[in-house]
């Protein structure tokens, strides 16, 4: 009796931990932050290209479009957009912070800051991970 109790607790801790990272998974593209992954693709995008207008069309400011401009010049391969990877995000008011797994560089994490909501979300700063300190 006392060997079928640890037998039955390896399948039960297997299936919760395969719903577990189901769950999670699924999260990532159907829950709250998964709207902020195409303004993530659209903000690499423009900086794999160069276009500062279309950083602009994001909403970012001058500041933020001749920073991102010079770490893509540096570091193209961290605008490579099959590297990115939705995983996490926080809301304070108006403000969401939104993190994405990026493999292009060591520090491999992009932080994209959006102010407003909806259709009037622009991007106010972005913690690029081969950004010099």
């Amino acid at each position: 009796m006392k060997r079928f109790l640890p037998r039955a607790l390896v399948p039960a801790a297997f299936v919760a931990l395969a719903l577990f990272l189901g769950q999670r998974l699924l999260n990532l593209y159907t829950g709250p932050w998964a709207s902020f992954l195409r303004p993530a693709h659209d903000f690499l995008l423009a900086a794999a290209g160069h276009d500062s207008t279309g950083l602009a069309h994001l909403g970012a400011s001058e500041e933020l479009i001749q920073r991102t401009l010079a770490v893509a010049a540096a570091h193209p391969d961290q605008v490579a957009l099959d590297q990115l990877r939705l995983s996490s995000g926080s809301r304070s008011g108006d403000t969401t912070r939104v993190t994405y797994f990026h493999s292009g560089c060591a520090g491999n994490i992009l932080v994209l800051t959006f102010v407003a909501r909806g259709s009037r979300s622009r991007i106010q700063d972005a913690s690029l991970p081969c950004e010099a300190p």
